[in-house]
Formats: structure tokens, C-alpha cells, sequence
């Protein structure tokens, strides 16, 4: 028989390791996707008992709009304590990894605090939100920002399953001061269930992660190693940022169309994120970490480049019909889970149509993150951030030009035209970018 020729070999030999690859990252993905539903399935039932518990008001608007800035800082935050701070971390051994999360938890509360204190001077001189409900929201706000970069830390260490469960955590807690309190103090209970619910999930990552004392100063040896995180980080931080005003900019554009607008459009904002959530955080998980342990072998671009490109192909397919039956069948999927609601039949109809914006986004959404943490992994943050400030000025403009003509659902549309072109964009970039453009 004669040999095989040296090409030949070589494709197969590389189409092997792809298909070992995608199984080994699907593998874990199933498992930690397990834990993911865990996580993340009280959270869809959060807006649903709102909406029944307090409607849509005014009260309920003025919440909303606090937690949307809140959550700005905190989604800031995480894409440096995880998108960037995962990458950075497998490279280290243990003790200057653990010398790193010390000095970046230390930072995370500072920064996460003087942010909220920011945003509550600009709402007094700017009657932004209600100063009293962002200084209410502070202590949620520091145990997410410590708990994002602990879970970081677990993602890096392959200690995927405790990390994906806890946030289940947060929507139990909100749900059962709602059943306790059954809207007798308003908008309190959330203010209550959120920050007391998050203090606990806390202290259980604090048990499995054992983190590292906190330290006001850079420990001798890892400074070449704050200065990598920082750039990769700081990128990282302001490209989520400009990512996390969109949910801003919709609510500010909200708060303009009359009381509970803001609180509908927040619903239907949440109730789609709930199946993303479901989907995809067990398989972005395991991807960064995976894809960058992969990268730190001496993986090659062009591998990296298949295994997202099939990844996300299959992400994008699997999600179409279920997408599409969503849409045609919004307004009775929509009567279905608000039906019960203190809301006007009017508003149920303004809210399904604006459920169906957003919903058709969501396949070209989930091929687009795939494709996000590739850069990632390649710590090229500085690419993520060009088309963050273009999602942002686009979603500005869309929404000014959608809403006025389609109202609330212009808004949700926006979205999903801002998410196409991000997704067109990382696709293109991937596929032509050079062997030695990669990791920074």
C-alpha cells in the first residue's frame, strides 16, 4: 500500500484534532450548559413576577433605570475581571496568579464604588435617575463586582460548574422577597432581594475560591503581569462599556414615551436575554478558557479560526427555528408569561412586538459572541474596542431614527442591527487577519 502523501496526512491529521477539539469543548460545555440552566433560569422568572407583583409604573421605571447604570458598571467591570482577566490568568502559575487577583479584586472595588458615586453626583446635576435608589443599589453593586472577578478566577482554574450555578442564587433571592412582601413595600423588595441575595452568592464563591487577602499596593514580581491585564483590561473595560450603554441608551429613549415604558422594554429585554443566557454561558465559558489554554500550547491561528468558525455555525443554526416560531408566535407567548400581569392589554401588545425585535437578533447574536472570544483569547481587545464605539454610535443613531416611527420595537431592532453588524465585522476580521497579527 502505498503512503499517504504528506499533505494529505497532514489535513487529516488536523481535521482529527478539530473534531477532538469541538468535542472536548462541547463536552464541558454540557456540563457547566447544566449548570448554566441552574444558574440563570430563576433570573427569567424575575421580570415575569415583577411585572405581576408591581406592573409597570412609574416606581417600577425609576428602578429599572437605576439598575440599568448599576449594571453598566458592573458589565464594564466583568469584561475586564473576566473576558480579560481569564487569559491573563492561564499563562501565570499559581502564586503570581493568586498575587493578580488580589491587586485586581482590590481594584474592582474601588473602581465599582467611585463609578456609583459618579453616577449618583450626575444624577443630582442632571436628575439622570433617582440618587437615592443608586446609593441604595451600592451594596449589590460591590459583592457582583467582587464575585465577577472570583468567578473569573474559577474560569481560569477549569472550576466552571459552582461559578455557572451560583447566579441562581440572585433570582431566588428576588423572588421570594416578592412572595414574601407580595408588593406590600414596592420597589424596596428588589432593592432588598437583589443586594441580599448577592451577599450570599458571595460568600459561596468566597468557599470555593478561596481567594487571596485584598492588597492596596502591586506585590514585588507581578508587575509586568498588572501592566498586561491593564492593557488587555483597560480595552476590555471600555469596550464593554460602550457595549453596556446600549441597554442605557434604549431606557433613556424609553423614559420619553410615557410612565412603565422604561419597565416594558426592560422586560422584553430580560425575557431575551434569558434564553441566550441558557444557550450560550456554559459555552462561552469553556470556550475562553479552553480556546486560551489551547492558544498557550502553541495552538495556531488558523485552528482557532475553524474551531470558532464551526462553533458558531452551529450556534446560529440550532438557534433559527426556535427563534422564528418565537417571533410568529410573540403576542400569544407574550399574553402567555404577562398576561397575568398588572398590565393594560394595550401595553402587552407594545410589549410583544418589542420581544420580537429584539428576538430577531438573537441567531446572528450568538454566532457573533463566538467569534468575540476568539479576540479575546488572542488579548486583541483593541479590536473588540473599534467595534464597540461604531455598535454604540450605530445604536444611538438607529434608535433616533427607529423610534419616533415604531416605538419601543424600533428599539429593540436597533439592537438587532447593531449585533449583525458586530458579528459581519469579527467574522471578516478573523478570517483575514495574518499568523502574526495574533495574541499581543
Amino acid at each position: 500500500m502505498s503512503a499517504r502523501p504528506d499533505g494529505l496526512t497532514s489535513a487529516l491529521s488536523s481535521s482529527k484534532q478539530t473534531s477532538l477539539a469541538l468535542k472536548a469543548t462541547w463536552t464541558r460545555s454540557a456540563l457547566t450548559t447544566v449548570a448554566t440552566v441552574i444558574g440563570q433560569a430563576p433570573g427569567f422568572f424575575v421580570p415575569l413576577a415583577v411585572a405581576r407583583v408591581l406592573g409597570a409604573t412609574s416606581a417600577t421605571d425609576a428602578f429599572f433605570f437605576a439598575f440599568a447604570l448599576v449594571s453598566f458598571v458592573l458589565n464594564s467591570l466583568a469584561g475586564a475581571t473576566q473576558n480579560a482577566f481569564v487569559p491573563v490568568l492561564v499563562y501565570l502559575e499559581r502564586a503570581r496568579a493568586r498575587s493578580l487577583t488580589a491587586v485586581v479584586q482590590s481594584l474592582s472595588l474601588i473602581v465599582t464604588t467611585l463609578s456609583i458615586l459618579a453616577l449618583v453626583q450626575a444624577s443630582r446635576l442632571g436628575h439622570v435617575a433617582s440618587p437615592a435608589m443608586l446609593i441604595a443599589l451600592l451594596p449589590f453593586a460591590l459583592c457582583a463586582a467582587l464575585a465577577s472577578v472570583w468567578t473569573g478566577a474559577l474560569y481560569a482554574g477549569r472550576s466552571y460548574v459552582v461559578a455557572a450555578a451560583t447566579p441562581a442564587i440572585r433570582g431566588l433571592g428576588v423572588l421570594l422577597m416578592l412572595v414574601a412582601f407580595r408588593g406590600s413595600s414596592g420597589v424596596n423588595v428588589l432593592l432588598w432581594g437583589y443586594s441580599i441575595a448577592e451577599l450570599l452568592r458571595l460568600a459561596i464563591l468566597w468557599a470555593y475560591a478561596h481567594p487571596p487577602r485584598f492588597t492596596w499596593r502591586i506585590p514585588r514580581g507581578i508587575a509586568a503581569d498588572v501592566v498586561s491585564f491593564l492593557r488587555g483590561g483597560g480595552a476590555q473595560a471600555v469596550g464593554s462599556a460602550l457595549v453596556a450603554l446600549m441597554p442605557v441608551v434604549d431606557r433613556s429613549y424609553a423614559a420619553t414615551l410615557g410612565s412603565g415604558s422604561v419597565s416594558l422594554i426592560d422586560y422584553a429585554d430580560r425575557v431575551c436575554q434569558a434564553p441566550v443566557g441558557l444557550l450560550m454561558s456554559g459555552f462561552l465559558v469553556v470556550s475562553l478558557a479552553q480556546w486560551s489554554h489551547d492558544t498557550a500550547s502553541g495552538d495556531s491561528i488558523a485552528v482557532l479560526r475553524t474551531r470558532v468558525f464551526w462553533n458558531s455555525v452551529l450556534l446560529f443554526t440550532i438557534s433559527l427555528v426556535p427563534v422564528g416560531v418565537l417571533i410568529v408566535f410573540r403576542h400569544s407567548v407574550t399574553e402567555m408569561l404577562f398576561g397575568r400581569s398588572h398590565i393594560s392589554p394595550e401595553d402587552i401588545g407594545r410589549l410583544a412586538d418589542t420581544i420580537g425585535g429584539f428576538l430577531l437578533g438573537i441567531p446572528i447574536l450568538l454566532a457573533g459572541l463566538t467569534y468575540a472570544r476568539a479576540f479575546l483569547v488572542l488579548r486583541r481587545n483593541d479590536w473588540l474596542l473599534k467595534v464597540s464605539i461604531v455598535q454604540l454610535a450605530g445604536k444611538i443613531a438607529l434608535s433616533a431614527v427607529l423610534m419616533p416611527r415604531l416605538g419601543l420595537p424600533g428599539l429593540a431592532l436597533s439592537t438587532a442591527v447593531v449585533y449583525a453588524f458586530a458579528s459581519l465585522a469579527h467574522l471578516v476580521r478573523l478570517h483575514t487577519m495574518a499568523e502574526t497579527t495574533g495574541a499581543k
